[in-house]
């Protein structure tokens, strides 16, 4: 027997839940997959599995109303404030009021830069380039500014 309806209320492994038909339930069990755990929201739709009786349902998948709009062949980890996204061979890390990812692909190729602006005459002195590094500083200050705590 397959049910669904709105989740009320979640309790680590269990949740409680009302059914489209109107039935309530507590002590849903909901089964996660080994290395994801998550509390899902009050309001979220579910979908559960029983044993040919109404008893014993086994919620297996939900559906928050907030999910992350993806492309075909996109995937997500996120939560209500964050998210790591694959898309292609870039993953974006970031949440709604910043972007992690960004800053650090951003001191990457600011680094990169660097390397390859950097030469070694026949002294063997390394000569630098002022710009780059004035770069790498600034990229350096909006790292500390988004992980303050």
């Amino acid at each position: 027997m397959v049910g669904h309806g709105l989740v009320d209320k979640v309790d680590g492994v269990t949740m409680q839940a009302t059914f489209s038909s109107g039935e309530s339930k507590r002590e849903l069990l909901h089964i996660q997959h080994y290395g994801f755990k998550s509390i899902t929201p009050k309001g979220s739709a579910f979908l559960s599995v029983g044993n040919g009786e109404r008893r014993d349902p086994v919620v297996i998948a939900t559906k928050a109303k907030d999910e992350p709009d993806l492309k075909e062949g996109e995937s997500a980890i996120f939560s209500k404030d964050a998210i790591i996204k694959a898309s292609g061979s870039k993953v974006h890390i970031g949440n709604k009021s910043s972007d992690i990812g960004g800053i650090i692909d951003e001191l990457i190729e600011a680094l990169l830069e660097l390397s390859t602006s950097l030469s070694v005459p026949n002294g063997g002195q390394v000569i630098s380039a002022p710009d780059k590094i004035t770069k790498i500083r600034s990229i350096q200050a909006k790292w500390q500014q988004l992980t303050k705590a």
